[in-house]
């Protein structure tokens, strides 16, 4: 599998285990579709996982979140589930392009930082993010922005993502916010 729209971490030596873990959130959760399916696959680097799954990855997540919510102790590895909206490959010009075609997400009155995290590839962090910032004509704000152009590289594949902070799941925040049981 090359191509992937859920990245999926975990705890050094817990691939498996969440990758059964995912499979099984798939399976029980509603998704109208009968042929849903996820297929995980390790990458070499250790607590990462990439999926490629016929349900929309946003909606995974949503359901991933509402488990911890209301059954924590059903997500014991995966630790964070990001979503991918366009895969490329891992080069300046698609990614920047990616994100051009990504970007109507953002409000024009609304802020965004670009976050690239590197696995596997040589390409400048700086060039990357300047390239982005170049195509996108809205307000840049490092601290708290209204949205997040986030670049996944997995050595000569890229996934790009124009989301907010709460469209990524982590299981431990998940965890800690919970409301209290009485």
């Amino acid at each position: 599998m090359k191509d992937f729209n859920l990245l999926l971490t975990t705890y050094r030596g817990g691939e498996r285990r969440a990758a059964s873990e995912a499979a099984r959130l798939l399976r029980n959760m509603r998704t109208g579709d009968e042929d849903a399916r996820i297929e995980v696959e390790t990458t070499g680097f250790p607590g990462l996982l990439l999926a490629m799954s016929t349900v929309d990855p946003f909606r995974l997540v949503g359901h991933m979140r509402n488990v911890a919510e209301e059954e924590p102790w059903r997500i014991r590895y995966i630790l964070r589930a990001i979503p991918v909206e366009k895969m490329t490959d891992a080069s300046t010009s698609s990614i920047v392009l990616a994100a051009r075609s990504l970007a109507s997400k953002i409000g024009a009155n609304d802020t965004y930082r670009v976050s690239v995290e590197k696995r596997g590839s040589a390409l400048s962090r700086r060039e990357l993010i300047a390239g982005i910032a170049a195509v996108i004509d809205r307000k840049v704000k490092l601290e708290e922005p209204d949205w997040i152009v986030l670049v996944e590289i997995v050595e000569d594949r890229a996934g790009i993502s124009v989301l907010r902070e709460e469209d990524v799941f982590s299981s431990i925040r998940a965890k800690r916010d919970r409301p209290a049981e009485i």
